[in-house]
Order: C-alpha cells, then structure tokens, then sequence
C-alpha cells in the first residue's frame, strides 16, 4: 500500500482517467482508510454471506462477509454515489462484483439482501457475473464436488431478477461467458521458467 501510495503521490496531478481499486473485497477498513483521496472508483469483491463457505471455496479463515461489507461501507463513505460524465463514463463510485456459484443462488441472494439493507439501490452499482467455470481442484476433489459445473440459467437469472427487485442498477454478463476461452493461462514459477 506504501509504494501504490507513493507511485499516487508521484502521477496523481497528471492523471485524467479515474484511479480504481480492483480488489477481493476482503480488505482491512484501515487499508481502505489508508486509500482515501487517492482512489475515485471502487471495484470490490463481495463473494460470499456465509462464512462456512468462505472457508470452504476461498480458504478465508476469519468473518468473512462482515469484513468485506465493513470494507465496502468505507469505500462508498469516501467516494460517495456513482457519478459519471456527460458520455456515460463513470467517474467516481462503487461497483460491488458478485459472481454467482453454482448451487449457492441463496447465498448469492444473502449477498444481495445484504447490500441492500447497508445501502440504498442509488448509492452502488451491483455488477453480477456467470463466468465461474470449474479448474483445478474444484474438477477433481470431492470437497469441491458441490461447484464442479457452471453455473445454470435458472441460478443465475433468479439472482438477476432479485437484483432487479431490490433496485440495483448496474453490470451482468452474458451466459456465454462461461467459457473457458475467457480464462488466462496462469503458470507457476517452474512452468514460467520453463517457457522463456
């Protein structure tokens, strides 16, 4: 956070797009405090409501959605509803990620539900996402047997419909995003090593 600070404080006054802050969304309310002035668009992840299964898809030992929309409240604090320009850019706000899983459509509605109980529809935007496509350890441990395919129609336009229904405004993809075409190739030190 220093050096992203510094590197800030270097460009900040040449600067004519927005700075965003793409993170997981599991962020400390002091490194969001930290941020303040330096960052005019939000890109959080809010994953799950439940931490049992923040725990169990993500690893992430601790309380998982509080900590997120602790985050969230923070960052909406600082930078205030969406505002864009005369050509539709958007130029401050928050823009809460939710990809929805497969067989965990009632969590995703929690997440929602959630959201909407911190914040009025106008003060976010929502961006949901289908394009959770099952790799690694979710296709052949049976730990992850409960996520092992894409997300269905059915899961994903029933959480759409109840975004739409609390009043959030915002992003989702298409169902063709799911596609494996559309994940990058990720090597690890030996495999990069071994290309170049």
């Amino acid at each position: 956070m220093p050096s992203i600070i510094e590197v800030l404080d270097i460009v900040r006054d040449e600067l004519k797009i927005p700075v965003v802050y793409n993170c997981g969304g599991f962020e400390s309310v002091e490194t969001i405090k930290a941020l303040e002035g330096y960052v005019d668009i939000y890109l959080p992840d809010v994953k799950y409501f439940s931490d049992e299964y923040a725990k169990e898809f993500s690893g992430c030992a601790g309380i998982y959605f509080e900590t997120a929309i602790s985050a969230v409240k923070e960052m909406q604090k600082q930078v205030g509803k969406p505002r864009f320009d005369e050509n539709g850019k958007l130029l401050k706000g928050v823009i809460a990620r939710h990809m929805v899983l497969p067989t965990l459509r009632k969590d995703s509605m929690a997440v929602l539900k959630a959201l909407r109980e911190s914040f009025e529809p106008n003060e976010i935007l929502l961006s949901l996402m289908c394009q959770y496509v099952p790799m690694y350890r979710a296709t052949t441990e049976e730990r992850f047997k409960k996520i092992n395919r894409r997300v269905s129609t059915f899961e994903y336009n029933s959480v759409l419909d109840y975004a739409r229904k609390l009043g959030f405004e915002g992003y989702s993809q298409e169902r063709s995003s799911s596609d494996e075409c559309f994940v990058p190739e990720f090597f690890g030190s030996k495999e990069l090593e071994e290309r170049t």
